[in-house]
């Protein structure tokens, strides 16, 4: 795990969650575009993971760094919304970091 104060550490929390992010919305993306229903729901799990994956460390990229928080408060509602109404947000969140990558 990653610790301290730095802007780096914070960064390098964010970069991973929106890694995690990444992967999530790719997946889910695949699993709306399969005929499969069983691959569908495969996928669908596996998005699912990857966004809960990603929630520690975009909260501890927030507590260090409050440029994080957008990114952290939106996966903190994937629990209740479903990845189709949250992943423009999660996209414009991890822009840059992506960008950068």
């Amino acid at each position: 795990m990653v610790t301290g104060c730095s802007g780096g550490g914070a960064s390098a929390l964010g970069h991973t969650a929106c890694l995690d992010v990444h992967r999530s919305i790719r997946l889910y993306n695949e699993s709306l575009a399969t005929k499969d229903p069983a691959r569908a729901r495969r996928l669908s799990a596996e998005a699912t993971a990857a966004l809960r994956a990603a929630v520690q460390p975009a909260a501890l990229a927030a507590s260090q760094d409050r440029s994080w928080q957008a990114l952290a408060t939106t996966l903190s509602q994937t629990s209740s919304v479903g990845e189709g109404a949250l992943k423009y947000s999660l996209s414009e969140e991890c822009s840059a970091s992506l960008k950068a990558s």
